[in-house]
């Protein structure tokens, strides 16, 4: 079976390809930044990262790497949960459509456990209903995917200051 998108509406293909030109272009950008003077390195702060699609997950976690450590990488909820378990990272960005588990349902149980860890969606959903749910469970950001290349890192910063940060 095909899907149905309404006239007007992109494609699947289509708002793939509009997400991975941002990302890549933000990744370019940075690569391209110069370095810091070592006297301004400190630890990197530990991410876990989770996205049901691979190739997303990989430009994501080249992305956070500009960064951060990731830690980990996962491609379900439930694997994000034992994740998170297992290494405590100094946050956490989450898709929100996985497998076994979606990510809102992963951050309530992961936030169930230890209410201060930080949580930032990034996610296809354009959607404030699903923002709202996201930070009703106590996430402290919510990134667009297609958005992610120029906010995903700030978000995250924002998220280990204990701040939100929505578009």
């Amino acid at each position: 079976s095909s899907l149905y998108f309404p006239a007007g509406h992109p494609s699947g293909f289509e708002m793939w390809n509009s997400v991975r030109s941002r990302l890549f272009g933000a990744i370019a950008r940075v690569d391209s930044s110069t370095s810091w003077p070592s006297s301004y390195v400190q630890r990197a702060r530990s991410v876990v990262l989770a996205d049901d699609q691979a190739a997303i997950l990989a430009v994501l976690a080249k992305l956070l790497q500009t960064e951060f450590e990731v830690v980990a990488t996962v491609r379900d909820g439930r694997a994000l949960v034992d994740a998170v378990a297992r290494v405590s990272p100094d946050a956490i960005v989450t898709d929100i459509t996985m497998p076994f588990l979606d990510g809102i349902e992963a951050a309530r149980e992961i936030l169930g456990r230890n209410p201060s860890a930080r949580v930032v969606f990034v996610t296809v959903h354009a959607d404030p209903l699903l923002m709202r749910r996201g930070l009703a469970v106590g996430g402290l950001g919510y990134v667009p995917k297609a958005s992610a290349g120029e906010e995903l890192v700030l978000a995250v910063r924002a998220a280990l200051r204990g701040e939100r940060w929505c578009l």
